[in-house]
């Protein structure tokens, strides 16, 4: 069920003008965003989660840009067509799952602030003092929406040791 006031015909529209890549990587997305939010609610988030390692890209330069905007939004679409509320963390594993099963290279990063907590950690905790975020690095940018460390709104995250580059 979709979380805006528009007209389910509205949304229908709009999934009828995508091309079929737009569609696929939508729902795949979709499924993705259910995974890692069924593994949350159970608190099975693995262990070590940001430290894994960066898989290498696989795709000519020439078509990265493309497929990592691409990516990005069908996160984002995912989101917006999802059952549940999302959050930093949820959107970040997405993303950096659909980005490596297109055959780019991405690492999560999860960095934490001094400053009044933004969203609650992955208990539903938010800790006072603290804010933490996460978000993933591909091609030598940071990816996702909303709070992107360092913009001039948002405070410099510190990448958490265990995470790579941390």
């Amino acid at each position: 069920m979709a979380r805006s006031s528009q007209s389910v015909g509205t949304h229908v529209a709009r999934f009828r003008q995508m091309d079929a890549g737009e569609i696929a990587r939508f729902l795949e997305a979709w499924r993705l965003m259910l995974y890692w939010w069924a593994r949350r609610r159970l608190g099975r988030l693995p262990e070590g989660i940001a430290a894994e390692t960066n898989v290498p890209d696989s795709l000519p330069a020439e078509e990265r840009t493309a497929e990592m905007t691409a990516c990005e939004r069908a996160v984002h679409r995912a989101e917006r067509y999802h059952f549940m509320r999302g959050n930093c963390l949820l959107r970040a594993l997405t993303l950096r799952d659909l980005l490596r099963r297109h055959g780019l290279g991405a690492v999560l990063r999860i960095g934490v602030a001094p400053g009044n907590a933004v969203e609650p950690d992955v208990s539903g905790r938010a800790a006072p003092g603290l804010s933490a975020h996460a978000w993933v690095e591909a091609g030598g940018r940071q990816m996702g929406y909303g709070t992107i460390p360092g913009s001039i709104d948002q405070p410099d995250y510190r990448v958490m040791r265990g995470s790579p580059g941390g």
